[in-house]
């Protein structure tokens, strides 16, 4: 039941941040190329970098550091596009680092994944 209840819940976040973004904020954001570079770099190296680092600072279990890098390497899901508009950020700007970085871990996933735990052993 819970399951279903936060899938009604995600795809009505995801429906309501349709509703308040246009065409024009997504041209906007395309006309701000060095934002979308910084956002795209910061979340696909510098967020799993900082983890990387906390990991090892901390001296975390082995299960625990794993889970922390996974979530690290994950792109920003809807729910961060929700925050972003409640907050006052750009929904526009959030809603397509989300899609870039979506698309992008198909690659980064693997590869971070593999050099941070399977090149260590």
């Amino acid at each position: 039941m819970i399951q279903v209840i936060m899938t009604v819940v995600l795809l009505f976040l995801m429906f309501s941040m349709g509703l308040v973004t246009t065409l024009q904020d997504f041209r906007r954001v395309m006309l701000t190329p060095f934002t979308m570079a910084v956002g795209v770099v910061a979340e696909v190296f510098l967020v799993p970098l900082i983890a990387l680092a906390a990991i090892y600072g901390l001296d975390l279990p082995t299960p625990v550091a794993i889970g922390i890098m996974l979530l690290a390497i994950c792109p920003g899901g809807p729910i961060s596009n929700f925050f972003s508009h409640i907050s006052g950020g750009n929904p526009s700007l959030a809603l397509t680092l989300t899609v870039i970085t979506t698309f992008l871990s198909l690659v980064t996933m693997p590869a971070f994944f593999s050099w941070t735990f399977l090149g260590a052993h």
